[in-house]
């Protein structure tokens, strides 16, 4: 779409301006070397699916084009960078967008410069770098030449979502170290909701709306449509890294069963499996011991199961749900549809 390309342009005209600026004050103290080149590739490797989604929202409401927007927008690009970088040091990941993860490059950087003696510099650089991302996405929304009581507003949200995520990261750890049989489908979905949902969908809708001035009752319903969105989004992320191409998904496949992930996929394969399979299962996330035989074997256990069957039906049954809040969304026609399509993009 024409539209999508033009925004995501704009978009990145701003993020190109912004680090550049950054690399200048960081050549300054000579850290431009470590800083510059991970953060350049990492960055504009992306999708822009949440600044995209802001600006759509934003002038589905009436918001007018303004360079102000993409400002904003880029800000929100700026916050994912942030929760990635941090998030792929969590998992301790090796990969994502099919380049290697922030860390490691920074790690390789180090040696190439030091030796190898410096054992996970590149980590504590990354969490310096991710914070340094933060700092420049609430920043740069500060300096953007919206009002002050928007800029409140917008602040406020954004500092609650940040939280909700958080807090998501947070549970998403604990149940990774959870015995399977512990794990409910409520944790889980509560899981999707506040780590991805929250700032993926429901925090770009919510902004782009509050920016063009719509009212407390439409910012509930873009809440609730994000809030599916997010969660279908999540589901489709799951069934994608089990059984997803890596050249695809921009990570290892199967790297949520490394990383003992109690996804949908995962418990609903435990609950619905004979009890010797139950044990393969339990005894393999409890370990995090995992070969290619046991991924191989993780699969097909899934795929008897139903339970890709199952968690397609969840994602159809999301999307339903969204469907029906789009129809009574005051956006208008044209950005509801662009939206729409956008989203089934995505999760195609």
């Amino acid at each position: 779409m024409k539209i999508i390309k033009k925004i995501e342009r704009k978009i990145n005209k701003v993020l190109i301006n912004l680090i550049n600026k950054k690399e200048k004050a960081y050549k300054d103290y000579g850290l431009d070397i470590y800083f510059s080149p991970p953060l350049k590739r990492f960055i504009f490797k992306g999708k822009r699916t949440r600044p995209i989604l802001m600006v759509l929202s934003y002038l589905g409401y009436g918001g007018s084009e303004c360079p102000n927007i993409y400002t904003c927008a880029a800000s929100i690009e700026l916050l994912h960078t942030f929760f990635l970088i941090h998030d792929d040091l969590i998992d301790r990941s090796s990969l994502r967008r099919n380049l290697p993860t922030v860390h490691r490059s920074l790690q390789k950087i180090i040696e190439r410069r030091f030796g190898r003696n410096y054992i996970e510099t590149g980590e504590g650089l990354a969490i310096i770098l991710g914070d340094l991302i933060y700092n420049l996405a609430v920043s740069t929304l500060l300096k953007s030449s919206m009002n002050y009581n928007k800029q409140k507003l917008v602040m406020k949200r954004i500092l609650e979502v940040v939280d909700y995520t958080l807090v998501g990261e947070a549970l998403d750890v604990i149940l990774s170290k959870r015995d399977i049989s512990k794990v409910s489908k409520k944790d889980i979905f509560n899981c999707y909701e506040l780590k991805t949902a929250k700032y993926t969908f429901e925090l770009p809708l919510y902004l782009g709306a509050l920016l063009a001035s719509a009212d407390n009752k439409e910012l509930m319903k873009l809440s609730k449509y994000g809030s599916y969105l997010g969660r279908a989004f999540q589901i489709r992320d799951d069934i994608l890294g089990t059984f997803g191409n890596r050249k695809i998904i921009g990570k290892l496949a199967s790297s949520d069963f490394k990383e003992a992930k109690k996804t949908i996929l995962v418990w609903k394969a435990y609950n619905k499996s004979s009890e010797d399979k139950k044990a393969f299962i339990k005894n393999k996330f409890a370990k995090k011991t995992i070969d290619s035989k046991d991924i191989t074997k993780l699969k097909k256990i899934i795929k008897d199961s139903s339970a890709l069957e199952f968690a397609n039906q969840e994602i159809k049954n999301c999307l339903r749900k969204a469907k029906v809040l789009n129809k009574y969304l005051k956006m208008k026609d044209k950005y509801k549809e662009i939206i729409n399509k956008f989203v089934l993009k995505i999760l195609s």
